[in-house]
């Protein structure tokens, strides 16, 4: 993170990230029911050269520079990253390595589970389905291999919605990986949220929030 500056946000940012969870799916819905946004902090990195007098414009394309090109599965999509991408890989890789029980579930917001394009995703060992809707899970498995993470990341990336939870399960058999889960577990993940990763600048970086 050494070409990165840190900055601690206000009540603009709360209100953004509420604001996005508000165009989301269920999961999104369950984090508004079970977590106050105002009992925490928001921070964003970005690069040192960087001017931040556009900072709390949460829509706006920063120009941030663009990194490498993330190739799908499937050859036939390709997405562009930014540098902090990378950046959040190793925020999700330090925090999936900090304890065995931390999981990181993103939310893909443009996914539906019976497009003809999306079966290589859905049969994935680590997709979860609710409804049509499709979400990532990433684990302790995970934590030694970023490219995983960055693929994931992109996976579930859109210029307009991104959401990335930070929680932990004590019981990992009450997510059913590849399986259809229900309401009542996407609640339980919500309530044990400790930060997020929010899209915003049209997509080239994130805001992070996390509990006080």
């Amino acid at each position: 993170m050494n070409d990165f500056k840190e900055m601690q946000l206000g009540q603009e940012a709360i209100d953004y990230i509420q604001y996005l969870l508000n165009s989301g799916k269920t999961l999104s819905r369950c984090i508004l029911k079970n977590c106050n946004l105002d009992y925490g902090k928001v921070k964003i990195y970005l690069p040192t050269n960087f001017s931040d007098e556009r900072v709390n414009e949460f829509g706006c394309d920063l120009k941030l520079p663009v990194g490498s090109i993330i190739n799908m599965p499937s050859g036939d999509y390709a997405y562009p990253t930014s540098i902090t991408d990378s950046l959040l890989a190793e925020i999700i890789q330090s925090y999936l390595e900090n304890d065995k029980d931390n999981i990181c579930v993103l939310e893909d917001v443009t996914a539906n589970a019976d497009a003809p394009c999306m079966m290589h995703v859905v049969e994935d060992s680590d997709t979860i389905i609710f409804g049509q809707e499709i979400y990532y899970i990433l684990n302790n498995n995970a934590a030694m291999d970023k490219k995983k993470i960055m693929k994931t990341i992109s996976y579930a990336k859109s210029l307009w919605h991104f959401i990335c939870v930070f929680t932990s399960i004590s019981q990992r058999g009450k997510v059913f990986y590849n399986k259809p889960i229900n309401e009542y577990e996407l609640n339980v993940l919500s309530k044990s949220i400790k930060k997020m990763a929010i899209g915003a600048y049209d997509g080239k970086g994130y805001l992070i929030w996390q509990r006080d």
